[in-house]
């Protein structure tokens, strides 16, 4: 109620009057100029400014009644100035006359820094990388400092549970399902990749690590270009994509489309050493995969009038995907003697396929940053798993044991549909900046799963083992962020509330129905002090939520072996994290920061130690955690070829369990990272990159993993006035980004490895083409950034 208050209290500052002065500026032959500067003056005081359109039109507004100096001016015209007495709202259409030193074209010498700083994220500037060229979203992450990635995983180096946003709308996909998508997305359409540690109340709570914001180009000059990117990768196996982007702009019109198109064939190898009281048992498996994939979607952007635009945003994904496992498991006694042999071999065959539409209508109401944004976004997908498994167990000769033999076939289908409404209001006041907003979200989650095991060439439905679920979730949120700044000061508090509701029945043999009902405060503060221009001090806090992947919510079991399968667990619970954040920067050069985090209900899939020596991994909330964390952050510019980002950062991290079956866990660990940038000729045609991160013993759960490092080198040629781009990169050149660690359950002990062959060689061939005939330098807002969040 407090809130509804609150609300229609703010509804009067809606309406605040202001004058406004519009027009339209044209050359001598009464064509439009675009991107003209118009600049309004008093007392020789700037008090506003804005630029054209495509079409010449501009808008501004003042604040009173009084004496203006005007200032026009374009990229290749004369300068024209007016002295006027403004006193209501007023049009004023210019001409201006063609420079006889006609500009043909604008170059930009400087860029910026890879890797940027800032008081609540780092910036990963994919255009000036190197080894970025024919690569995808997913090994953009991957190479983002402080992020850590697995076949299956993405986290943040001393911390977890980060989530995935495109321009800043929430990739709603996880585990495997999440990496296949972002590795459809091609580098060559990305501009930066945000990593968000402590995101305002704007942004959705989910997340208790913060975001990984992927930012997609904007193309703002008139014409049409297009790029056309083919890549070749090799590691064990050859793998081809490719893709095609074609951009129109004119007029009112703005059309951005992109296809994408991949053949990924990719192999794993897996042991786990687990060690009963009695026996020893030694898995070692391989695994073979291939993926076939095509994307489109397309942007299309209409001008309703100079203040209104409305944006059609459209995506499906297509994916199909076979995969084969082959385990053996050698038992050994307590004698250390081998006393028999299990072999598994299985193949996962997978068709899913991804929908979107977005339609989202931005209003500005004037030229000083007051807007209405309204959006609507619908997402369904679809998926049918079919899995064939075979297990045969054998004596230390070799020969088959009678009765062991275990045969099962499944099918398991997954339908999600997600819609949701949401609306900001941003209204600039004076001496502060507020923001309003609210969304609605309607998650309905439907799975169907059949089970027969099998006897010789016959198979019987196992109704035990055959649940079908409905998961729905509601939720409704309202938000409320203010931005006040004087002096040497900066504060930014907001507040989220979010109210959820959560119903739907799992059935198999026995229906059981589940319901739960949660309101959540997520509140959020940042404040900046900035002495002088050489020092700056930041405090961050937020409140974040990690609510359960859709992966953990079906109960199906997928069967790895006769001895191991994989459930989820519908009933599962959200974990909370508290996030605090301490930083200061010496000259945006140097960034130290000191970060603190509290997570409530942690879950993942724990292991459960059956009868008969069978392991099941069901999804419980089963631990608690602090973290930790200083990070020491620097640029390196001493030289004009090369440029240098290095990262450190020390962190103590400690889980409590929540359970009896496993045991605190702490460790000190560490981090680092250097991005080394080369020039090699001054035309800066050849470019050259070299990344290496290493990491220490860390934890997760009951999980301890090993060191790992990696090292990525790259090249890029810029030929034929750099329309062509020829990339030759390796990744994992030391052949060290391996997957190695322990955890312990039960008192059981449990050694995991895993290597799913990051080390390849690409070769990537990128052309553009298209209508340069306007070119232009765009303007860079000194709040760029904020109006990405």
């Amino acid at each position: 109620m407090k809130l509804t208050y609150f609300l229609i209290f703010l509804l009067p500052l809606l309406g605040y009057s202001q004058i406004t002065v519009s027009g339209k500026v044209s050359d001598e032959n009464n064509l439009p100029i675009s991107f003209a500067d118009i600049i309004i003056k008093q007392d020789s005081l700037a008090v506003n400014q804005a630029i054209t359109d495509s079409l010449g039109n501009y808008l501004l507004n003042i604040k009173k009644e009084g004496n203006y100096n005007f200032t026009y001016r374009g990229i290749s015209t004369s300068t024209q100035n007016i002295a006027l007495i403004i006193r209501k709202d007023t049009i004023i259409n210019v001409k201006l006359e063609n420079s006889i030193n006609e500009l043909v074209e604008i170059a930009i010498s400087s860029k910026r820094k890879i890797i940027e700083r800032k008081s609540d994220r780092y910036v990963l500037n994919v255009g000036n990388s190197v080894t970025a060229m024919g690569s995808d979203a997913f090994t953009l992450i991957s190479r983002t400092p402080g992020v850590r990635t697995s076949s299956t995983q993405i986290n943040l180096v001393g911390k977890s549970d980060v989530i995935v946003t495109i321009d800043d709308k929430v990739v709603q996909l996880n585990g495997e399902d999440l990496i296949s998508y972002l590795k459809t997305i091609p580098s060559s359409e990305i501009s930066k990749i945000e990593v968000i540690t402590n995101p305002s109340s704007k942004y959705e709570a989910q997340g208790s690590s913060g975001i990984l914001n992927i930012i997609m180009k904007k193309n703002l000059k008139e014409g049409y270009s297009g790029t056309v990117n083919v890549d070749y990768k090799r590691h064990k196996y050859d793998n081809f994509g490719g893709n095609t982007n074609l951009t129109f702009n004119k007029g009112k019109w703005k059309i951005n489309t992109n296809l994408a198109a991949g053949s990924v064939k990719d192999s794993e190898i897996h042991s786990i050493d687990t060690y009963y009281p009695f026996q020893t048992w030694f898995l070692n498996g391989k695994a073979g995969s291939k993926d076939t994939n095509f994307n489109a979607n397309a942007d299309i952007q209409y001008l309703l009038s100079d203040k209104t635009q409305i944006n059609l945003s459209l995506l499906s994904a297509n994916k199909q995907s076979k995969k084969t496992n082959d385990y053996k498991i050698d038992i050994f006694d307590t004698a250390h003697n081998l006393d028999s042999i299990n072999r598994t071999e299985s193949d996962i065959n997978r068709k899913n396929r991804q929908s979107a539409v977005n339609l989202q209508l931005k209003h500005n109401f004037d030229g000083e940053g007051k807007t209405l944004t309204v959006e609507t976004e619908w997402m369904g997908r679809f998926e049918d798993s079919k899995q064939h498994l075979f297990g045969q167990n054998f004596d230390s000769q070799g020969v088959e044991l009678p009765d062991s033999a275990f045969k099962i076939k499944s099918e398991n289908t997954s339908d999600i549909d997600i819609f949701t409404v949401n609306g900001g209001l941003n209204i600039p006041l004076e001496h502060y900046e507020l923001s309003v907003g609210s969304k609605i979200t309607f998650i309905n989650l439907q799975t169907e799963s059949n089970l027969f095991t099998g006897v010789n060439d016959d198979y019987t439905l196992d109704n035990a083992q055959s649940p079908d679920s409905d998961y729905n979730e509601n939720r409704q949120a309202v938000y409320t962020d203010l931005k006040r700044s004087f002096d040497k000061w900066k504060f930014q508090l907001g507040l989220r509330f979010e109210y959820t509701q959560i119903d739907g029945t799992s059935k198999a043999i026995v229906q059981d129905s589940f319901k739960d009902n949660y309101f959540q405060v997520f509140p959020s503060l940042n404040v900046t002090f900035t002495p002088n221009e050489t020092n700056s001090f930041d405090l961050t806090y937020g409140k974040r939520i990690n609510r359960p992947v859709f992966r953990l919510l079906n109960p199906f079991r997928l069967y790895t072996s006769a001895y191991d399968y994989w459930q989820g667990n519908p009933f599962l619970k959200p974990s909370i994290t508290n996030n605090v954040d301490v930083s200061y920067s010496y000259k945006s050069v140097f960034t130290s920061t000191f970060s603190y985090s509290n997570t409530k209900n942690n879950f993942e899939q724990i292991t459960i130690f059956q009868p008969n020596n069978v392991i099941s991994h069901l999804a419980l909330n089963y631990m608690n955690s602090n973290t930790y964390q200083l990070m020491f952050t620097t640029s390196v510019n001493k030289l004009k070829w090369m440029e240098s980002n290095l990262q450190l950062q020390g962190f103590y991290k400690e889980f409590i369990t929540k359970i009896n079956t496993v045991n605190d866990n702490h460790i000190w660990g560490w981090y680092f990272m250097v991005n080394n940038q080369f020039q090699f000729n001054k035309s800066k045609t050849i470019a050259g990159e070299m990344n290496f991160w290493y990491q220490s013993k860390s934890i997760d759960l009951e999980a301890v993993y090993k060191r790992q490092f990696n090292m990525d080198l790259g090249l890029k040629f810029q030929l034929f006035q750099k329309k062509l781009n020829v990339g030759l990169n390796v990744s994992d050149l030391l052949q060290s980004n391996k997957e190695k660690f322990v955890t312990s359950v039960n008192n059981i002990r449990q050694d995991f490895y895993n290597y799913w062959e990051p080390r390849s060689f690409r070769i990537s061939l990128q052309y553009k083409f298209g209508n340069k005939k306007v070119s232009y330098s765009e303007r860079e807002q000194s709040n760029t950034e904020d109006r990405n969040r």
